[in-house]
């Protein structure tokens, strides 16, 4: 029969952490499952816990800013003399009436936790007592502002009873000036109020009064007679009695707030107090609770956890034997081999995952060293085919016919420099390479030409799209060059210029193009001419009797005959179709037509007198024609034939039109 050991060994790794994992689960599922069970349980008590240590909190929160807003109104009163009274508002007062308001706010949060819970029957029955906490906190609120109030009144620096009495006094003391039994009477006066603003009795201010009493019934006699306004110290004097009687009852009201307040710290405290005892009854009563509960479930968790800890320390000690063990020989080894000792080895003595992969870290390391032994010999190759790989690479670049430039941006793209350029730079833009790299390309090369060219980079290096253009004027050196060539980046963020001069290329193409467009228009004229003369030939042969024959019965006829005016329009048509052949040969011929200085009345009449003008007018007898010529039109030179054929065209649109 296998033993535990031998079963355990034959495994492989991922069936020893499957099986230990799987009773690890099994034993964890079932403290889970206590633990939840415990939980549930617990929970409506927590619940309870929760509600009354709320209730409680709120209670204390509130008894304590309560407390807190009862030291600062106190301080407020004590400290406002000190201190002045807009800093006493600042330090004391504000902060009291926002902790009285927060209090307000919590009791009547308070009051709705309490109403919507059932934890306890006891605490409901409670709200009354929480209704009068809650109204006489709302009483101290408003009995706290009302004293702030009388205080301000009182004591404030500019409009306050006390400032304005002891201006008051003062202003009476100026008066006296020169009758010192007055002055005298004023100290006394003056010595009695501050008396009483330190005691606050009234028989104190009383004696004052009476002072002021007899310094009025002493105003008019002798020993007053210097008083320069009797009258007006009279009525400053019954000023000063009536402000000595609102200090009076302003301070009478100051002190019955302070019996107010003491009377609601009576009713207060033992309010405060039943909540608190109530609220943590209720709490104890719950904590009771839940303690049992925990104690009833303790037990079975406590003992699953053990069996799950010892569980897993003889897994763990499996675990360490048969699977780490082994992985800490392998990762020492692989350390050693790390730090250079290459012929390190493991021993093969498993037949499992670690067994194999120990197996494969011999090979390994065997391949390693034999690679590593190889390696120099490979690099230093290596080396000399990179130096003459860049060798050639570079003498590709300097002695191709087309330039090369490498810009590289600076200012953000706005601007560009030479980083490196060949030997055909030099040769088309006349320039050494060393006043060239490293210099910014409008330095270089100022101009608006310049400005096109840094924006074609920028575009090249923002989109990495190459750009190709073709031939493009770029005056270099006061010189009128033709470029043509493309742009493109590079991973390093560069951009790469190759570009051609053909400017001999590019006056050849213009020189051949304008040939050829003079070899056009020759031809053109010369086919015309060949047409326009066969045709003028043709039309002169034609013509020869329609002008010949009316000359020759014109002299056969006498001078009145009425057939000579027919004969001379038909000679007159003759001659100007003759006119227009005329023409024809003149293109043909490529000579000018005959000018002469004409005036354009007679010619205008010349063609209104003819048998085409005449015609027009039998074919068009709904139109009125009507003819007004000025007499002050220059001469011209012109083809007189040429012009009425111009003028029968004029009119004869208008008449069509």
């Amino acid at each position: 029969m296998t033993s535990w050991p031998q079963f355990w060994d034959r495994l492989t790794i991922a069936a020893k952490l499957k099986l230990s994992f799987g009773v690890l689960f099994f034993v964890s599922v079932i403290i889970v499952f206590a633990w939840f069970l415990s939980l549930e349980l617990e929970k409506r008590s927590e619940t309870e816990i929760d509600q009354c240590r709320e209730i409680e909190n709120m209670v204390l929160d509130m008894d304590r800013k309560m407390e807190k807003a009862k030291r600062l109104h106190r301080d407020f009163f004590l400290y406002h003399a000190r201190i002045g009274l807009a800093e006493a508002h600042v330090q004391y007062a504000q902060p009291s009436v926002r902790l009285v308001a927060q209090a307000v706010a919590i009791s009547s949060d308070l009051k709705q936790k309490i109403q919507a819970s059932g934890v306890n029957h006891t605490l409901g029955r409670r709200n009354v007592d929480l209704n009068l906490y809650l109204s006489s906190a709302k009483r101290f609120a408003d009995t706290s502002i009302q004293s702030i109030e009388l205080i301000s009144r009182l004591a404030s620096p500019e409009h306050g009873l006390e400032a304005r009495f002891e201006r008051l006094s003062a202003d009476l003391v100026a008066k006296a000036a020169g009758l010192q039994k007055m002055r005298d009477q004023l100290q006394e006066i003056s010595t009695f109020y501050l008396q009483y603003k330190v005691s606050r009795k009234r028989h104190v201010m009383q004696s004052a009064f009476n002072v002021i009493y007899l310094l009025q019934q002493d105003i008019g006699m002798p020993g007053l007679s210097e008083l320069a306004e009797p009258r007006e110290v009279d009525e400053m004097l019954a000023s000063l009695k009536r402000l000595g009687d609102e200090i009076l009852i302003t301070d009478y009201a100051i002190q019955q707030v302070f019996n107010d307040f003491s009377l609601q710290v009576q009713n207060i405290a033992p309010i405060s107090q039943a909540l608190v005892d109530i609220a943590r009854e209720e709490v104890e009563r719950a904590r009771q609770k839940v303690l049992r509960t925990h104690r009833t479930t303790s037990f079975l968790i406590t003992a699953l956890i053990c069996l799950a800890l010892l569980f897993s320390a003889i897994v763990a000690r499996m675990i360490h034997r048969s699977v780490a063990g082994r992985i800490t020989d392998l990762t020492e080894s692989t350390a050693r081999m790390r730090r250079g000792h290459l012929d390190v080895s493991v021993a093969e003595d498993s037949a499992d995952e670690v067994g194999q992969l120990g197996k494969t870290f011999n090979m390994m390391a065997g391949r390693i060293k034999e690679l590593v032994d190889d390696l120099e010999s490979k690099v230093l190759q290596r080396t000399e085919e990179s130096a003459v790989r860049q060798s050639y690479y570079r003498n590709l670049f300097d002695f191709t016919s087309s330039g090369v430039v490498v810009f590289e941006a600076v200012d953000d793209g706005l601007d560009f420099i030479i980083k490196d350029c060949n030997g055909s730079v030099e040769r088309i833009e006349k320039i050494a390479r060393d006043d060239g790299v490293d210099r910014r390309v409008l330095e270089l090369f100022p101009g608006l030409e310049t400005e096109r060219a840094l924006a074609v980079l920028r575009q090249v290096r923002q989109t990495g799209i190459p750009h190709h253009f073709g031939p493009v004027n770029a005056p270099s050196r006061n010189r009128n060059c033709w470029r043509q060539g493309h742009v493109y980046a590079i991973p390093t963020g560069q951009v790469v210029l190759v570009y051609d001069d053909v400017t001999r290329e590019h006056e050849a193409d213009l020189e051949r193009a304008a040939m050829e467009a003079r070899l056009q228009r020759a031809k053109k004229m010369e086919a015309i001419g060949l047409l326009a003369g066969g045709v003028a030939h043709d039309l002169n042969n034609i013509l020869a009797g329609i002008t010949g024959y009316p000359e020759l019965l014109m002299l056969q006829l006498e001078a009145d005959s009425s057939l000579r005016k027919p004969l001379e329009a038909i000679h007159a048509s003759g001659q100007r179709a003759a006119a227009v052949v005329a023409d024809l040969l003149t293109v043909a011929r490529g000579i000018a037509s005959e000018r002469r200085i004409c005036a354009m009345n007679p010619l205008i009449r010349d063609y209104l007198d003819s048998p085409e003008a005449r015609k027009l007018l039998s074919h068009h007898p709904g139109i009125a024609w009507t003819t007004r010529l000025s007499e002050d039109l220059h001469h011209l030179i012109c083809s007189p034939i040429h012009i009425k054929k111009s003028l029968m065209n004029l009119v004869t649109n208008a008449a069509e039109a």
